[in-house]
Protein backbone atom coordinates (compact mmCIF):
# COMPACT_ATOMS: atom_id res chain seq x y z
CA UNK A 1 0.00 0.00 0.00
CA UNK A 2 1.11 3.57 -1.02
CA UNK A 3 1.41 6.55 1.56
CA UNK A 4 -1.79 7.96 0.83
CA UNK A 5 -3.92 4.62 0.98
CA UNK A 6 -1.76 4.23 5.11
CA UNK A 7 -2.99 7.81 5.74
CA UNK A 8 -6.42 6.96 4.87
CA UNK A 9 -6.10 4.09 6.84
CA UNK A 10 -5.33 6.07 10.03
CA UNK A 11 -7.75 8.58 9.56
CA UNK A 12 -10.52 5.74 8.98
CA UNK A 13 -9.43 3.69 12.22
CA UNK A 14 -9.34 7.27 14.09
CA UNK A 15 -13.26 8.16 12.73
CA UNK A 16 -14.60 4.25 13.53
CA UNK A 17 -12.64 4.04 16.48
CA UNK A 18 -12.95 7.91 17.92
CA UNK A 19 -16.84 8.15 18.45
CA UNK A 20 -17.92 5.21 20.75
CA UNK A 21 -14.87 6.74 23.53
CA UNK A 22 -15.88 10.48 22.44
CA UNK A 23 -20.02 9.34 22.78
CA UNK A 24 -19.00 7.80 26.29
CA UNK A 25 -17.45 10.74 27.47
CA UNK A 26 -20.03 13.29 26.01
CA UNK A 27 -22.61 11.96 28.50
CA UNK A 28 -25.86 10.98 25.99
CA UNK A 29 -26.96 7.38 25.98
CA UNK A 30 -26.68 5.00 24.13
CA UNK A 31 -29.28 5.40 21.71
CA UNK A 32 -29.04 9.13 21.42
CA UNK A 33 -25.32 8.29 20.82
CA UNK A 34 -26.28 6.08 17.60
CA UNK A 35 -28.68 7.97 16.26
CA UNK A 36 -26.69 11.15 16.48
CA UNK A 37 -23.38 9.60 14.64
CA UNK A 38 -25.90 7.67 11.92
CA UNK A 39 -27.15 10.92 11.31
CA UNK A 40 -24.30 12.72 10.83
CA UNK A 41 -22.80 9.61 9.00
CA UNK A 42 -25.78 9.85 6.59
CA UNK A 43 -25.53 13.42 5.66
CA UNK A 44 -21.54 13.48 5.51
CA UNK A 45 -21.33 10.27 3.17
CA UNK A 46 -24.58 11.90 0.97
CA UNK A 47 -22.64 15.24 0.64
CA UNK A 48 -19.34 13.35 -0.95
CA UNK A 49 -21.05 10.83 -2.78
CA UNK A 50 -23.74 13.14 -4.45
CA UNK A 51 -21.81 14.08 -7.64
CA UNK A 52 -20.89 10.18 -8.15
CA UNK A 53 -24.71 8.90 -7.34
CA UNK A 54 -26.01 11.51 -9.90
CA UNK A 55 -23.39 10.99 -12.28
CA UNK A 56 -24.59 6.89 -12.84
CA UNK A 57 -27.11 4.42 -12.67
CA UNK A 58 -28.62 2.83 -9.72
CA UNK A 59 -27.46 -0.69 -8.87
CA UNK A 60 -29.35 -3.35 -9.42
CA UNK A 61 -31.96 -5.22 -7.30
CA UNK A 62 -29.79 -8.43 -6.40
CA UNK A 63 -27.01 -5.38 -5.27
CA UNK A 64 -29.75 -3.36 -3.55
CA UNK A 65 -31.07 -6.19 -1.87
CA UNK A 66 -27.94 -7.24 -0.84
CA UNK A 67 -26.76 -3.98 0.30
CA UNK A 68 -30.14 -3.53 2.55
CA UNK A 69 -29.91 -6.50 4.06
CA UNK A 70 -26.27 -5.80 5.23
CA UNK A 71 -27.53 -2.58 6.22
CA UNK A 72 -29.83 -3.95 8.16
CA UNK A 73 -27.21 -6.36 10.24
CA UNK A 74 -24.84 -3.18 10.31
CA UNK A 75 -27.84 -0.65 11.72
CA UNK A 76 -28.12 -3.36 14.77
CA UNK A 77 -24.35 -4.30 15.13
CA UNK A 78 -24.44 -0.24 15.80
CA UNK A 79 -27.11 -0.09 17.96
CA UNK A 80 -25.64 -2.59 20.12
CA UNK A 81 -22.28 -1.02 19.67
CA UNK A 82 -23.54 2.32 20.90
CA UNK A 83 -25.51 0.71 24.08
CA UNK A 84 -22.16 -1.41 24.66
CA UNK A 85 -19.82 1.33 24.48
CA UNK A 86 -21.98 3.74 26.94
CA UNK A 87 -22.35 1.33 29.25
CA UNK A 88 -20.55 2.46 32.35
CA UNK A 89 -20.06 -1.38 33.15
CA UNK A 90 -18.53 -1.97 30.06
CA UNK A 91 -14.36 -1.19 29.45
CA UNK A 92 -15.17 1.34 26.61
CA UNK A 93 -11.39 1.01 25.41
CA UNK A 94 -11.11 -2.78 25.64
CA UNK A 95 -14.49 -3.31 24.06
CA UNK A 96 -13.54 -1.26 20.97
CA UNK A 97 -10.15 -3.19 20.85
CA UNK A 98 -12.06 -6.08 20.94
CA UNK A 99 -14.45 -5.24 18.38
CA UNK A 100 -11.53 -4.15 16.19
CA UNK A 101 -9.85 -7.39 16.74
CA UNK A 102 -12.77 -9.32 15.85
CA UNK A 103 -13.24 -7.05 12.85
CA UNK A 104 -9.46 -8.19 11.95
CA UNK A 105 -10.71 -11.90 12.35
CA UNK A 106 -14.06 -11.59 10.62
CA UNK A 107 -12.98 -9.52 7.51
CA UNK A 108 -11.13 -12.27 5.61
CA UNK A 109 -13.58 -14.97 6.43
CA UNK A 110 -16.26 -13.34 5.00
CA UNK A 111 -13.90 -11.95 2.08
CA UNK A 112 -13.17 -15.67 1.38
CA UNK A 113 -16.91 -16.59 1.44
CA UNK A 114 -18.59 -14.00 -0.78
CA UNK A 115 -15.50 -12.95 -2.94
CA UNK A 116 -13.33 -16.18 -2.84
CA UNK A 117 -10.42 -14.70 -1.38
CA UNK A 118 -7.43 -17.03 0.05
CA UNK A 119 -5.45 -17.23 2.98
CA UNK A 120 -1.33 -16.95 3.16
CA UNK A 121 0.15 -18.89 5.86
CA UNK A 122 0.74 -14.89 7.54
CA UNK A 123 -2.41 -14.77 7.65
CA UNK A 124 -3.97 -17.79 9.45
CA UNK A 125 -1.50 -17.27 11.73
CA UNK A 126 -2.49 -13.46 12.06
CA UNK A 127 -5.63 -14.36 12.90
CA UNK A 128 -4.50 -17.00 15.33
CA UNK A 129 -2.78 -13.88 17.43
CA UNK A 130 -6.33 -12.21 16.84
CA UNK A 131 -7.70 -14.42 18.30
CA UNK A 132 -5.28 -14.98 21.51
CA UNK A 133 -5.21 -11.09 22.09
CA UNK A 134 -8.78 -11.74 22.27
CA UNK A 135 -8.68 -13.85 24.74
CA UNK A 136 -6.50 -12.06 26.96
CA UNK A 137 -8.43 -9.05 26.79
CA UNK A 138 -11.61 -10.71 27.83
CA UNK A 139 -9.98 -11.95 30.86
CA UNK A 140 -8.67 -8.59 31.81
Amino acid sequence: MNFSTVAKAVFISMGFTGWPIIGRYSGATGGWVGIIVLGATVITVGIFSAKEMASIPAPGLKAITLLVVAGIVNGIAFYLYSMTTTDSSVPTGVFVVTVSLLMVTVAPVLDYIFNEGTFSRNQVAGLGFAFIAILMLSRG
